[in-house]
């Protein structure tokens, strides 16, 4: 994709409520060009405003928001007006829908448990596609109803299982030659049922039906596929005879990785893109139903795994943001990774502002800062150092244009290039922050209030960095490109980094050394911004890098467990099965036979029950039934999984992963061929895959 990237600001104010302050101007610019006259109106009207909410992989706003680990999604959908908010929040005709991201518990869907499938496929996402759109019925519905629901919530999950049967045909029971619905005939029966209950009572007249919808991640990315979907339930611009549109469309870091990734491509020969089932459309330009959007997309992320898909359509806005994934979307909490300190320093605070500030400008009715609870106050606050570090980084990254770079016409506080070359400008500076800390990285000032389990996964990707570098600089050489002196010693050491019989390095830059594979134009700039770091050591620059911006690479398992909840869930495995017999798996089993007897009643007394529903008496659909009910009483509680998961004198259930125990780990053999450790097989030198 060719468009243009505009950079995010330059510079920005040190308090939250002056960075989120719409333009004045702007915003009346926008209320003429919507102004309609007011005659022949009926006095009892409501218009219906509707918030749409997808959070990202693994993010939920249950699990995440006790912790301050919430994104950013989560914070918009708490500012967000309703007509059954609290205080100022509380506003009539106003309706909001959160969906929690996929891979996480999703009651409605049957999604009762954590799910592998959700966070390594994507499984799920059409879902809560579904579900956001039958949410969208309710609304309407309640508008005109007294509040009262088309759907309650138990037949909200009926539909998402009667739509699998009905278009897309899992129902071994059904004729196999009855035509089936298709997605347009499948809503079209719930919009006739709208209309027909909207006959029965006309009153309020609802003069249109404004929809404003966000995401991140893949939460991005069903916001994105959402938008399809609503304007096939349109007829004629109409939702159920009302006209509708989608006002505004923000969404952070759009990542697909639906369906078999992408990053399969680079080490075999597999025409993957990510882009699989429900997430294939958003390939295509938005509908016309969508008047505007605003993607922000981060500039250090480089996850082979997370591909960044571009948007296009009508008056689109794209903007890229320094840091990772995470960084631009949220989703880390304070502390982690030994990085900022408190909720205000965290750098996903200023695309935060800046999304709540575009998405007031195009009419979004969020909440202002001034008349926000102190709660939700804390979720938007910045801390001055932050705008400190941030102004630096930003004149580092213009300085790093020489010259060449290009204002924004209409805002001298932001620069526009082509997508490549922007990015190219952010991990100059992030090479040369690495290059610093390369062979004293211990010495980086987060290391040190790091978990263990962070300074074992970035020790030990740093090393995998030395390694890169060493088969990066040997191609080169071999191809009789290098550029700077290598000597007969430097060789050797090199040789000996990238000796075959070391068990684990970054499989894409092993593979393309193994395979003498031609050096890319992007290899032999990484290279060189390594080799001729532009800055010397205590740049000021360097403390967004040091200090807020996360290592996304380092963190991101393919092997392992994560959250509480996978590790809970792996030692009731182990309860309800065989004892483990491999190393790692065998200490956490003798870890959890330390514990206090109470404490293992919690793993022992869900056994029980599990068991019993293996063994009920009756038909399939009896046992089956009965499973089912088994599961639901034997979801742990987040109490539950902390008193579980550390002994009395606060030691780890489960020890330090290393690389080491990624044969044991790692969920599928097939991972060997994309890498040989827990995380996965790109490393820093890789810039990000782009659609």
């Amino acid at each position: 994709m060719t468009a243009k990237i505009r950079s995010a600001p330059l510079s920005i104010f040190d308090r939250a409520e002056a960075c989120m302050m719409p333009d004045t101007t702007d915003v009346a610019c926008r209320i003429l060009k919507e102004g309609k006259p007011t005659t022949d109106i009926p006095p009892c009207q409501k218009n219906v405003n509707i918030g749409v909410f997808f959070d990202g992989t693994n993010n939920n706003m249950i699990r995440d928001e006790p912790i301050g680990s919430h994104t950013n999604v989560v914070k918009l959908y708490k500012a967000h007006k309703s007509f059954d908010g609290d205080g100022n929040l509380k506003v009539v005709g106003h309706y909001k829908i959160y969906a929690p991201g996929v891979g996480t518990r999703f009651p409605e869907n049957n999604e009762l448990r954590e799910d592998s499938d959700g966070k390594a496929f994507g499984w799920g996402g059409q879902a809560r596609i579904i579900f956001g759109l039958l949410q969208v019925y309710n609304a309407v519905h309640q508008a005109f109803n007294d509040d009262i629901q088309m759907f309650n919530d138990q037949a909200i999950s009926a539909k998402l299982k009667q739509y699998t049967k009905d278009v897309e045909g899992n129902d071994s029971l059904r004729d196999p030659h009855e035509t089936r619905d298709t997605r347009r005939t499948w809503f079209k029966k719930i919009t006739d049922e709208l209309i027909k209950k909207r006959k029965e009572k006309d009153q309020p007249y609802i003069p249109k039906i404004t929809l404003n919808v966000f995401g991140f991640s893949r939460g991005a990315v069903q916001a994105r596929a959402f938008c399809y979907w609503f304007n096939d339930v349109l007829v004629d611009g109409m939702f159920a005879g009302i006209p509708a549109e989608i006002n505004f469309l923000g969404i952070f870091d759009s990542v697909s990785s639906v369906g078999t990734n992408s990053s399969m491509k680079l080490t075999l020969p597999v025409p993957f893109t990510g882009h699989a089932g429900w997430s294939g459309e958003i390939l295509k330009p938005l509908p016309g139903c969508v008047k505007q959007t605003v993607h922000y997309i981060a500039a250090h992320e480089q996850r082979m795994n997370f591909p960044v898909t571009r948007v296009t359509g009508q008056n689109v806005t794209e903007v890229m943001y320094p840091g990772v994934h995470c960084d631009v979307g949220g989703g880390y909490g304070p502390k982690e990774q030994g990085k900022a300190k408190s909720m205000g320093q965290l750098i996903s605070q200023i695309p935060l502002l800046h999304m709540h500030k575009a998405a007031v400008t195009a009419g979004v009715p969020l909440l202002p800062y001034c008349v926000m609870d102190d709660r939700l106050k804390k979720d938007y606050d910045i801390d001055s150092d932050l705008g400190t570090s941030w102004s630096a980084y930003m004149a580092a990254f213009k300085e790093a244009y020489k010259g060449d770079e290009k204002v924004d016409p209409k805002d001298p506080n932001v620069l526009t290039d082509d997508f490549h070359k922007m990015t190219q400008k952010h991990m100059g500076l992030f090479y040369a922050y690495r290059e610093q800390y390369l062979n004293d990285f211990k010495a980086v000032p987060c290391y040190r209030p790091s978990t263990p389990q962070e300074q074992e996964d970035a020790y030990s990707y740093n090393d995998y960095l030395k390694i890169d570098l060493a088969a990066l600089r040997l191609r080169i050489f071999e191809q009789g490109k290098m550029m700077t002196p290598y000597d007969a010693s430097a060789q050797q050491r090199d040789y000996a980094l990238v000796d075959p019989s070391y068990p684990r390095h970054n499989s894409w830059l092993y593979y393309r050394y193994k395979n003498k594979t031609p050096v890319s134009n992007d290899e032999l700039w990484a290279l060189k911004e390594f080799e001729n770091p532009m800055v010397g050591y205590g740049a000021p620059f360097l403390s967004l890098l040091t200090h807020q911006v996360h290592d996304s690479l380092a963190g991101f398992y393919l092997s392992g467990y994560i959250t509480n909840e996978e590790k809970t869930e792996q030692v009731l495995k182990f309860a309800k099965g065989k004892a483990p017999t491999t190393p790692y798996n065998s200490q956490v089993w003798s870890n959890f036979q330390a514990l206090p007897d109470d404490t293992k009643n919690i793993i022992y007394s869900r056994v029980k029950t599990l068991q019993a529903a293996d063994d009920a008496p009756g038909y399939r659909l009896d046992v089956e039934t009965a499973k089912e009910k088994a599961s639901e009483q034997t979801v742990f509680s987040p109490d539950e999984q902390a008193a579980l998961l550390k002994d009395k004198d606060g030691n780890e259930l489960f020890p330090i992963q290393k690389d080491s125990d990624n044969l044991e780990l790692r969920p599928s053999a097939t991972l060997a061929t994309q890498t040989s450790t827990r995380r996965e097989g790109g490393g820093y030198l890789l810039l990000r895959m782009v659609y």
